[in-house]
């Protein structure tokens, strides 16, 4: 095994057979692809957390008053359908790193939670769909747009939640067994890792930082651009 994360999950884990991730060996040294995944990872969760801080952000921004809230609110709302297709499209290659790097022991999780897996897909067209709207329709029907992006902001959280759980469980082999006799049709979420939560509020944390500091870009760009006064507001 050439990851260190492999040679963790078989130390924790040594009375269960893995196969090398590849049998035919990797097309590039091992070192290369896990620069490659880290570096695409940040990307992919840059875009994830601007797009579910700035939701919650904006939540919070529409029941406030003063100067700003609306514009802000404006601004995000405007941008988080842009925020969920580049969160899409830089998913992708992490996730064939992943498989690439850890394949034997991904899959193995990803079916063991099937039933939630499989719901990723569907899930995420339903708040890209919210979030669509909300950007189209939040000046016709602005009575409901609160309801529509909190919705959508859920929908991510839930993707979220199954994405820490299938990755906690993929570094938990010794659990497979046990799992699988207990729920033989992937209808069972990795609750009882002391890990998860822990790690699902950590990257949910760090959402408001980035969203926060798009709205600090903006109010420099817009003050750059002649118009200081919006860029206080």
């Amino acid at each position: 095994m050439t990851s260190a994360v492999t040679g963790l999950v078989l130390a924790m884990g040594a009375a269960i057979p893995l196969p090398d991730a590849d049998p035919l060996g990797y097309p590039l040294p091992a070192w290369i692809l896990r620069a490659l995944a880290y570096l695409t990872l940040t990307l992919h969760l840059s875009a994830m957390q601007f797009t579910v801080g700035g939701a919650l952000i904006l939540l919070w921004a529409r029941f406030r008053q003063g100067p700003g809230y609306a514009e802000a609110a404006r601004f995000l709302g405007s941008g988080l359908p842009l925020g969920v297709s580049y969160l899409v499209t830089l998913g992708i290659p992490p996730l064939l790193f992943v498989q690439v790097l850890y394949g034997q022991m991904f899959y193995s999780s990803s079916v063991l939670l099937g039933a939630y897996w499989i719901q990723v897909i569907p899930v995420l067209i339903l708040a890209y769909a919210g979030f669509y709207y909300h950007k189209l329709r939040r000046d016709r029907a602005p009575s409901v747009q609160g309801a529509v992006v909190a919705i959508s902001v859920l929908l991510l959280l839930y993707i979220g939640y199954i994405y820490v759980s299938n990755l906690t469980l993929l570094m938990s082999p010794e659990k497979w067994g046990g799992m699988y006799a207990a729920a033989p049709a992937g209808n069972v979420l990795h609750h009882h890792e002391p890990t998860l939560h822990g790690r699902y509020l950590l990257f949910l944390a760090s959402s408001f930082g980035v969203a926060g500091l798009a709205l600090i870009w903006r109010g420099v760009f817009l003050a750059r651009w002649g118009h200081a006064e919006q860029a206080g507001q």
